[in-house]
């Protein structure tokens, strides 16, 4: 597995806001934002992404987002030594288990197979 190359979490939740089009004055959006940084102030450097709330699966998507670094280290930690020790009672599903995790981190680490 390679280096992380993305931003290290955790990562927050920024309730949403309005944001309006810096090209047309008249169009706006509510957006969630996920920064890098706890009840921060809106900087691009710390901004990981921004989800539109109107699809009414808004708060889901910034919540799973928002999630990802510790699903992350989750999975990196059932490919380590003392995950695979602490999940030996279930054997006989380690492997697959170990595949799913491996497929998981490369998509993360942008080294998925097409």
């Amino acid at each position: 597995m390679s280096e992380e190359k993305f931003t290290p979490g955790p990562w927050f939740i920024k309730q949403s806001e309005e944001i309006r089009s810096p090209y047309s004055p008249n169009v706006s959006s509510t957006r969630i934002t996920i920064l890098d940084k706890p009840g921060g102030q809106y900087q691009s450097r710390h901004v990981i992404a921004q989800v539109a709330k109107g699809n009414g699966r808004g708060e889901a998507n910034a919540a799973l987002i928002a999630a990802a670094p510790d699903m992350y280290e989750f999975i990196r930690w059932i490919r380590s030594v003392q995950g695979q020790c602490a999940i030996m009672k279930w054997r006989k599903f380690l492997p697959e288990i170990l595949d799913k995790a491996d497929e998981i981190l490369q998509k993360a680490e942008g080294e998925e197979n097409e």
